[in-house]
């Protein structure tokens, strides 16, 4: 509350501004408030009277949210919130600059960190909520939602990849494309890093059609699901093409990016080790130790 509260005031300028949703406040601020109350419980774990642990629980919580509240409203909130409209203003000049793909770079690094709905909700639904109100459809909300990427990143293990990973990539292609759960991809790419580079190839692919096409949404898909861009999509032809067009570009070149690194950077299977540690096995067998 205290991250909320604050975010909604700049600290130099005492002006009020756009109060974005604080998913990155709520990032910082909620391990940091679980560190603070595991040092004090370690604190008091020993100077606790017997029969008063619960009160003194309860007191020391109570004690350290205020304080936590008080610092979030202070110096957390409006740091998040001047964090958000430098982000903002970033993504505005490279729009302005005709470079607005090349944001994929970043977007997509953030994205399999698991800063998806900070991105999406915290920075862009707020730049597209602007658009919007002035063209009526916004290419913002298409920059992190677009589950074209996805989609070809989870056709390429499909096609190229091998074990527990092209088994589940049918799974989750259902999950992420139609379901709209972004999340079901990102382990693919954790679990082979150099897959990010199919995943910047699909976003700056579509980000570059969304731009030739001037496509955008009218409203921010959420979850970015084929059907809540369905839901969203100018009744405008052009456009509408463009966003179903710039769809289909991000997952073929992602597919083929994926497909390609696949096949020079293999996914290693946990098999792979347990075969190679039962040919160590078979082979020290009868072998004397000692």
């Amino acid at each position: 509350m205290g991250v909320i509260g604050g975010a909604s005031f700049e600290l130099a300028e005492g002006a009020v501004i756009g109060d974005p949703p604080q998913f990155l406040g709520a990032m910082v601020v909620g391990p940091l408030a679980g560190y603070v109350m595991r040092e004090i419980d370690k604190y008091l774990e020993d100077k606790r009277p017997a029969g008063f642990e619960m009160l003194i629980n309860n007191f020391s919580q109570g004690i350290a949210g205020v304080i936590m509240a008080m610092l979030g409203y202070v110096i957390i909130g409006p740091i998040m919130s001047w964090l958000a409209e430098r982000f903002g203003d970033m993504v505005e000049g490279l729009s302005d600059a005709g470079l607005l793909p090349l944001m994929d770079l970043p977007i997509e690094v953030g994205k399999v960190l698991f800063l998806n709905n900070a991105i999406n909700h915290g920075v862009l639904t707020p730049l597209g909520a602007t658009d919007v109100t002035e063209t009526g459809r916004s290419i913002y909300y298409m920059l992190e939602s677009n589950p074209g990427p996805g989609l070809g990143l989870l056709l390429a293990y499909w096609f190229a990849g091998k074990g527990l990973a092209k088994l589940s990539a049918p799974g989750a292609i259902i999950i992420h494309f139609f379901g709209g759960i972004h999340e079901v991809y990102f382990p693919f790419v954790l679990m082979n890093p150099v897959m990010i580079g199919a995943m910047w190839a699909g976003g700056i692919v579509a980000d570059i059609v969304f731009v030739i096409f001037d496509a955008g949404l009218t409203g921010p898909p959420s979850p970015g699901s084929i059907f809540a861009y369905i839901t969203f999509t100018p009744t405008d032809g052009a456009a509408a093409a463009g966003v179903y067009l710039g769809m289909a570009a991000g997952a073929a070149a992602a597919f083929v990016v994926g497909s390609i690194l696949l096949r020079l950077f293999p996914v290693k299977e946990i098999d792979d080790t347990d075969d190679d540690d039962t040919s160590l096995g078979d082979a020290m067998e009868g072998v004397p130790l000692g």
